[in-house]
């Protein structure tokens, strides 16, 4: 799927809930609410093209866009570390590796929300495992740009919208 990826089941979600669909989704949820400090929510869609499931995570944060850039920046939130090494190993990518790993189906992030008090990031995948592979560089490309974005920190976007683009 590279570069044409369609959102092909949108509105066909359905949440997993207390019944995970796969080995390891509870773990793999644990990770992510405790790398990020947050309630997360997955969504799933199994009747995409080439059988392929589709993950929706939402990532619930009780706290504003800044501070977890402040943290982000520092090294302790999402479990992401911005520098050479970590960048293509963040914890995020490792735990949906090891998730991947124990599933049997074709499983991929097709959809990645930052819910903040302030505002929302919605990162969109356009090829495979672009979300995971590409979380570190957004969020340290956001935060180096974070005054162009909020206008000289004068006015905080409601929503940010990221397509994930191939070099």
């Amino acid at each position: 799927m590279s570069g044409n990826h369609k959102k092909c089941c949108n509105s066909n979600y359905k949440n997993i809930g207390e019944k995970p669909i796969f080995e390891g989704m509870k773990q793999f949820v644990r990770r992510v609410e405790r790398d990020f400090f947050a309630q997360v929510v997955v969504g799933y869609c199994s009747s995409c093209p080439e059988h392929e499931t589709e993950l929706r995570i939402d990532v619930f944060c009780n706290y504003g866009l800044t501070e977890s850039l402040h943290h982000f920046n520092r090294g302790d939130w999402g479990g992401m570390r911005d520098n050479d090494e970590s960048i293509t190993s963040s914890s995020f990518q490792k735990a949906f590796q090891q998730l991947k790993q124990q599933t049997p189906a074709r499983i991929d992030v097709a959809e990645l929300s930052l819910h903040f008090k302030d505002t929302t990031i919605i990162i969109t995948k356009i090829y495979e495992f672009s979300i995971p592979e590409q979380l570190t560089r957004i969020i340290s490309v956001l935060s180096e740009h974070f005054v162009h974005i909020t206008k000289g920190m004068t006015e905080m976007p409601n929503e940010i919208f990221i397509p994930i683009f191939e070099d």
